[in-house]
């Protein structure tokens, strides 16, 4: 099934896997390359990587991908949670802090409705994160741009995240 995706045409990648057949090799090197996966007796990095990002891409459930993939429920689990710690560890390398002598916007810096950011050395505001919501549940999710998505603002401090504020429809 993996070598029909990734050999066949640039759009069955990109609806199984939510990317291209390059961005998806990149990962899969970028993650082998370091040691964070490796292709074992039974599964292969590819596999590994597949099933990750089917599951997130998909928002199905570990039996889900254990039926489509076609392995126990207990290895989807163990290889989707290796997959999931490999893309953590490589956050150093793909995202970049501001540098602590940063200065707040005073936007933000001098507006009291902004006192959760006190001190924050950053901030992601109006970010839109697509989501898998239940179909009868959907219209409020619906963004100007026609897929179900999520208002997300995040806070950072010392390198960690503090403070994540999920924006639900109303």
């Amino acid at each position: 099934m993996l070598c029909d995706i990734l050999s066949g045409h640039h759009e069955h990648c990109c609806h199984h896997f939510r990317m291209r057949v390059t961005t998806f090799i990149a990962i899969r090197d970028a993650l082998v390359e370091r040691g964070l996966i490796s292709s074992t007796r039974n599964i292969t990095a590819d596999e590994q990587l597949g099933i990750f990002l089917y599951g997130i891409g998909h928002g199905v459930a570990n039996r889900i991908l254990a039926e489509t993939f076609q392995y126990s429920e207990e290895t989807i689990s163990r290889h989707f949670n290796n997959v999931l710690r490999g893309i953590v560890r490589l956050k150093d390398d793909y995202i970049m802090l501001p540098s602590s002598n940063a200065a707040v916007h005073p936007r933000i810096r001098d507006n009291p409705n902004f006192h959760h950011f006190k001190n924050a050395i950053g901030a992601i505001d109006g970010t839109h994160i697509p989501v898998a919501i239940e179909r009868s549940k959907q219209a409020p999710f619906r963004c100007r741009k026609g897929f179900t998505s999520q208002n997300m603002m995040a806070a950072y401090f010392d390198e960690h995240a503090k403070q994540v504020v999920s924006l639900f429809p109303k």
